[in-house]
């Protein structure tokens, strides 16, 4: 939560999207709530999607993702496109703890 809360903190006027478990955590640290959009759970791994849209459509508007890496590997196709269009307002946080937390805390498969 710690990390969720400096970036809380330092956000200034940018909009997040807070995937699964820091979708929990946000609502309890925010500075700014009306510029959180805790995600979901019924999307996980679209945050990514979510927060791109947000940033091609808003380039005025810085947009950070907080995303896990259970999250993550549920959409991973849209790192390619995030790549392809690398908007400059568009920071995506990702959150390492090796297991999909939010559903029990099954181990993420190894490489």
């Amino acid at each position: 939560m710690d990390a969720v809360k400096v970036i809380s903190e330092h956000r200034g006027e940018a909009l997040i999207i807070a995937e699964m478990t820091q979708g929990t955590e946000l609502p309890i640290v925010t500075t700014r709530p009306e510029l959180d959009l805790p995600f979901n759970w019924a999307a996980m791994g679209k945050g990514s999607s979510l927060g791109l849209g947000l940033a091609l459509a808003r380039p005025d508007r810085k947009v950070f993702v907080m995303d896990g890496d259970g999250s993550l590997l549920n959409n991973l196709g849209t790192l390619m496109t995030v790549g392809n269009m690398a908007p400059p307002n568009f920071i995506h946080f990702l959150f390492d703890n090796g297991v999909y937390r939010c559903t029990g805390g099954q181990s993420l498969p190894k490489v």
